[in-house]
């Protein structure tokens, strides 16, 4: 639903819009939270604080982690292992890991947080998320989202 709100919100707004990915401990167990921005001025280059506008609060997935994706067919570009991403902060959420989807106003889905001539949409991005015990991961029970760059549409897997 995020990736689909993303990508939604970044055509409609004919703007940028970062899906982010911070993982987290809480009392032991290993959370996920998710969070949204685009940017005001409508441009990819000023990701200055000022710029990124929140689209609703930060969500929290409790006893979930990222992982690879595992299953999601072709050669993806792993989210799990991105650390090239973009940063933000939403209310007392910060999202530090780097891990970020980028959506542009076409609707067409990166990791790379600005894009420029040497770094166009991935054409396969993989999002694998497992649940938790602890702060270890179930790798048995991974479910992953495919976006096809290209567009912005998800298919979701499940190992």
């Amino acid at each position: 639903a995020a990736v689909e709100l993303a990508r939604s919100e970044a055509i409609s707004r004919q703007t940028y819009v970062w899906l982010g990915f911070q993982e987290q401990t809480n009392s032991g167990n290993r959370d996920l939270r998710i969070g949204l921005v685009y940017s005001k001025d409508g441009s990819s280059t000023n990701t200055n604080a000022t710029n990124l506008q929140p689209i609703g609060r930060a969500m929290l997935i409790q006893r979930v982690g990222l992982t690879n994706s595992a299953n999601v067919p072709g050669s993806p570009v792993e989210l799990a292992g991105s650390t090239t991403g973009l940063s933000f902060q939403i209310g007392t959420a910060n999202f530090l890991d780097k891990r970020s989807v980028t959506f542009t106003p076409l609707g067409e889905v990166m990791t790379a947080p600005t894009p420029a001539p040497t770094n166009s949409f991935d054409p396969l991005l993989a999002i694998g998320v497992a649940t938790a015990r602890g702060t270890q991961l179930d790798t048995n029970n991974i479910v992953s989202v495919g976006i096809d760059g290209s567009v912005g549409n998800p298919t979701t897997y499940r190992k």
